[in-house]
């Protein structure tokens, strides 16, 4: 189910595993369910800190649950986590093996941060509002794309006042 270059980048996440815990998985005999336990059976494969039990009673089949030794299941997938799900899996493996979160700012923060900086931005856009109209409506929308061919044709339209 893994291929070689992503059991090797799963086994060097899976070398951060502080704690033992187990996956439990529910399978029925569908395809899914086999593919499903081919995948954990590859993971289980790659660290000596995790354990497979089969024996699971959930009622949404295939599924699975991570859990540390004597604690009830902390994280649940109710299918095989494929794509931009699968790095969902790496994270639960992670955080259920006691690896300690990343101490970088949520991407909340940094997108909070992002828009004060372009709040501020755009402040001083308002401020400095150019005395064309038509520039001036486009700056106030937030598009401030002077195009200098386009104020030379308009001003040379416009009569002169001397």
């Amino acid at each position: 189910m893994l291929d070689a270059n992503l059991k090797t980048q799963l086994k060097a996440y899976l070398e951060r595993v502080k704690l033992p815990f187990e996956i439990t998985a529910s399978l029925d005999d569908s395809a899914a369910a086999r593919e499903m336990h081919g995948l954990l059976q590859g993971i289980v494969a790659l660290s000596d800190k995790i354990t497979l039990k089969t024996d699971g009673t959930d009622a949404r089949k295939p599924s699975f649950t991570l859990a540390r030794f004597g604690e009830p299941p902390r994280i649940r997938f109710a299918a095989i986590p494929m794509g931009h799900e699968f790095t969902s899996l790496v994270l639960a493996l992670l955080q259920v093996g006691g690896h300690p979160p990343s101490s970088r700012p949520s991407s909340s923060s940094r997108s909070a941060d992002h828009h004060r900086h372009r709040r501020r931005r755009e402040g001083r856009a308002r401020r400095l509002r150019p005395l064309d109209p038509h520039i001036a409506a486009a700056s106030h929308r937030g598009v401030m794309r002077i195009q200098p061919a386009a104020i030379a044709a308009r001003l040379m339209r416009q009569p002169s006042s001397v």
